[in-house]
């Protein structure tokens, strides 16, 4: 029995006899489709297909339209673009130069105080609250026509600078050291730069520096020879003693050992090794520390990094950058051992000069909390405005940090080494670390009330290196960082050659670039230190 489909099966003949001679590889369909009257027309044979080649031809209807629409896509010039570029970046605002400071803003904040020293015999509190404000800030505008002079007259008028009289410790007479000799390895290039640091708290104390040093390369225009290093030492009053080596810096720095060994006068009571980056606040505080040590005893002296992971992957040993400290009594013990101890294992001249004192006496190492090597990264802010008593040493200033010590230190050329970093708070909340910034924290109420007195701000960054207690046992207690905080930062000082005022630069910068300074100038006072 034939069904509907069959009937229409039927309707539709396939004719594979060659057309008018064509091949016979090409077949024709009913003759073309060719109409007769009774034939039906194409559409009409369309509807007469079965339902299931009606879907096929459906089928390939749509893809041969989605094939055609994907190569006329592909080919047309007006579809076919590139994307179009970013449009530039806005134009950056123009940056200016002031006080000889680059990256100033048009428009800046400015402030002006005078601070005079009284000095006193007994120590000031850690943080002195002073009776006076701030001054106010006035606006300058760095793209007028007016003159930087005029700008600045006005902003003296508008808000007159504030001066304020603070208590300092008297600072006490230059201490003898000559029963130090400080040991060092660098370069002949490094040692301009170093004195800088060195002449704060070393000329005219007697300290004798005795220095491994590369051989002189006349091929290197800017390094001093050994009798220019020597006398450029010699005008601030300290004493230097060149030894050159061509041994790699880490050897140089171990064989310091045996080279203070051999320098050791009958006066010697201490030796140390240092980087040519170690500050120290100043000479009285270092002897101060020492001289609770019997120097006829072996001591070695010192303190590990601030970082409990770098104790736990080093050991306890002192560190260099905050200064390694010897007893005459301990060097004596190691000066016969000095050269087994250069070909020690330990990759680290610190470490290797530990090694030498466990494995050839029995003494171990004294830890001095005050003595910082500052393993912290990008910024330290905090722990230097933290209100607590100013450090012996610290280190990695030129490197890690960028925060100019001698720059710091200036202040003391007017109020004395011990003011430097000493506290003082406004009665409107500004709080200043002298010599390093002035600041105001956003702290909530809330906040306030759960930190304990002297918490140091954790402003430094995390690092691979930080575990839990990475600074449980050595600079906490901490409080979070205040990313709130307004701070102006030292970025210049100048002495008054004639009147002998410090004036301070403390600039408030954004992403670089400045919009408010205030400057700072400790007016000297009348009276001795």
């Amino acid at each position: 029995m034939k069904t509907r489909d069959d009937a229409d099966d039927a309707a539709i003949r396939i004719d594979l006899t060659p057309v008018d001679g064509a091949s016979s590889r090409r077949p024709a369909i009913a003759n073309q489709f060719a109409c007769s009257p009774r034939s039906p027309a194409p559409a009409a044979m369309l509807l007469r297909m079965p339902r299931r080649v009606a879907h096929i031809a459906a089928v390939l209807s749509l893809t041969t339209i989605a094939l055609w629409l994907a190569v006329t896509y592909r080919n047309a010039p007006f579809l076919h673009r590139s994307p179009l570029p970013a449009p530039p970046p806005p134009p950056e605002p123009p940056k200016f130069d002031l006080f000889g400071l680059k990256d100033f803003d048009a428009e800046v904040e400015i402030s002006y105080l005078n601070l005079r020293p009284k000095f006193i015999d007994e120590e000031p509190p850690l943080a002195q609250q002073l009776q006076g404000s701030l001054p106010a800030f006035s606006t300058i505008r760095l793209d007028t026509n007016t003159s930087i002079a005029d700008e600045f007259a006005r902003a003296k008028t508008e808000h007159p600078p504030a001066t304020l009289t603070v208590d300092v410790a008297r600072q006490a007479p230059t201490p003898d050291a000559s029963r130090l000799i400080i040991g060092a390895a660098t370069t002949l290039g490094r040692l301009p730069d170093a004195l800088r640091g060195f002449k704060h708290w070393a000329s005219n104390t007697g300290v004798r520096f005795v220095v491994s040093v590369e051989p002189y390369n006349a091929n290197h225009t800017d390094e001093l020879t050994v009798a220019e290093a020597v006398e450029l030492y010699k005008k601030h009053n300290i004493s230097l003693t060149l030894i050159e080596s061509t041994d790699e810096y880490l050897d140089r720095y171990v064989e310091l050992i045996g080279i203070l060994g051999d320098h050791l006068e009958p006066k010697t009571e201490w030796v140390s090794i240092i980087d040519d980056d170690t500050f120290f606040f100043s000479m009285k505080s270092l002897l101060d520390m020492l001289g609770k040590y019997d120097p006829k005893r072996p001591w070695y002296v010192g303190n590990t990094s601030e970082n409990k992971w770098n104790v736990d992957d080093g050991g306890i040993f002192a560190i260099g950058g905050a200064g390694v400290f010897m007893s005459r009594a301990l060097i004596q013990q190691l000066h016969p051992h000095a050269d087994e101890c250069v070909r020690l294992p330990n990759i680290f001249g610190d470490s290797r000069v530990a090694d030498c004192v466990f494995k050839f006496t029995t003494t171990k190492l004294s830890m001095e909390h005050d003595l910082y090597q500052l393993d912290l990264h990008h910024d330290v802010t905090g722990f230097y405005e933290a209100i607590r008593p100013q450090p012996v040493s610290v280190h990695h200033w030129k490197t890690w940090h960028h925060h100019d010590m001698p720059t710091v230190a200036s202040v003391s050329e007017v109020c004395g080494q011990p003011c430097v970093l000493q506290n003082f708070k406004f009665k409107d909340g500004w709080q200043m670390a002298n010599g390093f910034s002035i600041i105001k924290y956003s702290y909530n109420e809330t906040e306030l009330a759960t930190q304990v007195e002297g918490a140091m701000e954790h402003t430094w960054k995390l690092t691979i290196w930080d575990i839990p207690t990475s600074w449980k046992y050595s600079l906490e207690p901490l409080k979070p960082k205040d990313e709130g905080k307004i701070q102006f930062l030292i970025e210049k000082s100048e002495v008054d050659k004639t009147t002998g005022d410090v004036t301070l630069y403390l600039v408030r910068r954004k992403d670089g670039r400045a919009d408010g300074i205030m400057l700072v100038t400790w007016v000297q006072a009348k009276g001795s230190k």
